[in-house]
């Protein structure tokens, strides 16, 4: 204990560095905890769709949605994903899995969804990489 009191006192910004980089990652934890996004493995995606009829919201860009999506996945860029909004109204009390190539895309998409009022939102963890490297299929029409 007296090793660690004088480390940190010797330390004292490198302490506090650590201690502010604790802070951000709790709080980006607890932010997706309370808003109520939920990140999804590809197998738990596949039973949110298959089970509850999720409907999937891919917010990558045109290229790479082209290079592969899920299958009906609706595409809906992150860039335009404010100005969709009205669109994706019939959808707000169903289950949505937010898609992109790796997932920081739709973790930021389904937080704009539920700040909304979407209440079922989840994310692919690891986006549609994650998806593929479980062999699940990818759609590229």
């Amino acid at each position: 204990m007296e090793q660690l009191t004088q480390f940190l006192t010797e330390h004292w910004i490198l302490s506090l560095a650590f201690v502010a980089l604790a802070l951000l990652v709790g709080a980006s934890f607890l932010e997706s905890h309370f808003r109520g996004v939920r990140k999804l493995s590809p197998m738990a995606a596949t039973e949110l769709i298959n089970r509850e009829g999720a409907i999937v919201i891919d917010v990558g860009p045109q290229g790479e949605f082209e290079q592969g999506h899920i299958l009906n996945a609706l595409h809906v860029p992150m860039a335009s994903l404010n100005k969709e909004l009205a669109k994706l109204e019939q959808y707000r009390e169903q289950p949505i899995l937010m898609s992109c190539r790796s997932g920081q895309s739709s973790a930021s998409a389904g937080m704009t969804l539920s700040k909304q009022g979407f209440s079922h939102i989840h994310v692919l963890g690891g986006g549609t990489l994650a998806w593929q490297n479980a062999n699940l299929p990818l759609s590229r029409k």
